[in-house]
């Protein structure tokens, strides 16, 4: 019998629990005994107005304000067709940020399809994957969502949910909160809402974050993990079809690597989509009857592909669990146990929306990856995504190594080494201009080689290409150039100095 680990919905401060429907969002704290996060309170939201521009120097918010009035735009990053990297500069609580984002590696497999519940693509709806958007070092990551971009960037100790439409010039700004409001048509007053800006500057850090050796085979090497997802009924509702759903499944999953790649070298790809109510098809979890009921039912369903793991995402939070999923381990449960174990999967977990919905479902794919709470210096106290405070270790959202790595890599090792078709290793595709997983630069034009970057690695003590798509901050010797934002007002400067050719950046805090 698979050991279960759920995910709890801490009440907010006031007790307050939200109805169904009402103008609010589920409590954001969340948790689970191996396989849940906890999330911080969720803050009020306001708006501001941004700027974004391309490498061509492109305005983006006009362009896309024109495109709108045409027409058009319910893609607008894609038709925009940004060459990146992309500026994006706005001002919150008096902080200036200025922002390079570079493209990130995908979350769709090349294969990735929209299926019935026989495994068949639907042709009517296609995945079509629109690009990610990362700064690494100074913990930002959007997608495009709903025409505009979507995701997170870090601001002190407190994390931003931003919302950016460029056909409005208006970015939406939520404090430790995702922004699932506008699909639930939930509108929060204007708020003083202030985060500390003077606490740990540090929230996505992968550079600061200990990558895992000695876990598993060739673990040097980044694998990427096969998944399927299921959204029912109750949370496609939100959506205004398979575009909106699929969007917001990369975002959840981008987000939610920049837990698992810089840690355990682990990508989590989506290959397959289902979606019972765009086939007519009513499997017995597409209706929200209880978290555990809806596992048991998801676990005895007949999958439609053979995939490493089976998600299930709903909007069916009242109160208590939030999430759901069986601990993996070294026999036959957990992540890669395809077959069936007499009636049931076992590689199968449950994550309902809520105000951190990617931290939930972090922490519900760790559990089938097998790891357990992290309680052992106090339940909320230990910290790491396995703890039930607020997912941060160290002022960084990561694993807790020290409670959680001798948890997974067992378990990671075992169906390594027994071969799971699920797991293949990441191949960036070198010359595409994308700095993906494994590589550190990358040429203009769709070379494979330029100055100090051969098959798109830097030479011995060179730290960028100047040849790259975004070279103009790489110096001619290879070094980098100091290039740093600070118009910002005297006391709150956020500065960033922008690696070219290579996928992370530096970045500092500096007080007047």
């Amino acid at each position: 019998m698979p050991r279960r680990l759920a995910a709890l919905a801490a009440l907010c401060a006031a007790g307050a629990v939200p109805a169904r429907g009402a103008a609010a969002e589920p409590p954001a704290h969340v948790g689970s005994s191996g396989g849940g996060a906890a999330a911080p309170e969720a803050g009020r939201r306001w708006s501001v107005p941004f700027s974004l521009r391309d490498a061509g120097g492109r305005d983006l918010v006009a362009e896309a304000a024109a495109l709108r009035r045409s027409g058009g735009g319910r893609r607008l990053m894609a038709e925009l067709g940004p060459a990146p990297p992309l500026e994006l500069n706005f001002t919150a609580q008096g902080v200036r940020f200025s922002l390079e984002l570079h493209r990130a590696g995908p979350v769709f497999t090349p294969r990735a399809r929209i299926v019935n519940g026989r495994g068949e693509a639907v042709p009517q709806h296609r995945v079509t994957a629109q690009p990610i958007f990362r700064s690494e070092k100074h913990g930002a990551v959007l997608s495009p969502v709903d025409g505009g971009l979507r995701g997170l960037v870090r601001m002190g100790g407190s994390l931003l949910d931003v919302e950016a439409d460029p056909s409005t010039g208006t970015l939406a700004i939520a404090g430790e909160a995702l922004a699932m409001e506008r699909a639930a048509g939930f509108t929060a007053d204007e708020g003083e809402w202030m985060p500390d800006l003077h606490g740990s500057a540090r929230i996505f850090d992968p550079g600061a974050v200990e990558r895992w050796t000695n876990c598993y085979t060739d673990d040097h090497i980044t694998r990427a993990l096969s998944m399927g997802v299921s959204i029912g009924s109750t949370l496609m509702a939100r959506f205004t079809g398979a575009e909106d759903a699929t969007e917001w499944l990369q975002s959840v999953f981008a987000m939610a690597n920049m837990i698992y790649t810089p840690q355990l070298n682990f990508v989590l790809m989506i290959d397959q989509v289902y979606i019972p109510t765009l086939v007519g098809e009513h499997p017995g979890w597409t209706d929200c009857s209880g978290i555990a009921g809806q596992l048991d039912s998801l676990a005895s369903w007949d999958q439609p592909s053979r995939q490493g793991l089976w998600h299930l995402f709903d909007d069916c939070w009242v109160s208590g669990t939030i999430g759901l999923a069986n601990r993996g381990d070294t026999s036959s449960n957990g992540m890669c146990q395809i077959d069936k174990v007499g009636a049931s999967h076992t590689n199968v977990g449950v994550t309902w929306v809520s105000a951190d919905t990617w931290l939930t479902f972090a922490h519900e794919g760790s559990a089938d990856f097998g790891a357990d709470h992290a309680f052992e210096n106090g339940q909320g106290t230990t910290g790491g995504i396995m703890d039930y405070g607020d997912g941060k270790h160290e002022g960084i959202y990561q694993f807790n190594t020290a409670s959680t790595k001798d948890d997974i890599c067992p378990v990671v090792a075992y169906r390594v080494d027994q071969g799971c078709e699920a797991i293949s290793n990441f191949f960036a595709e070198c010359g595409n201009e994308v700095v993906e997983e494994g590589e550190e630069c990358e040429c203009a034009g769709g070379a494979t080689s330029c100055s100090f970057c051969s098959g798109c690695v830097l030479h011995a003590g060179k730290e960028c290409t100047p040849d790259a798509p975004d070279g103009q901050c790489c110096n001619c010797d290879g070094s980098f150039k100091s290039s740093y934002h600070t118009s910002a007002p005297p006391g709150n400067i956020w500065t960033h100095r922008f690696k070219s050719g290579v996928s992370s950046t530096y970045w500092r805090h500096i007080r007047g």
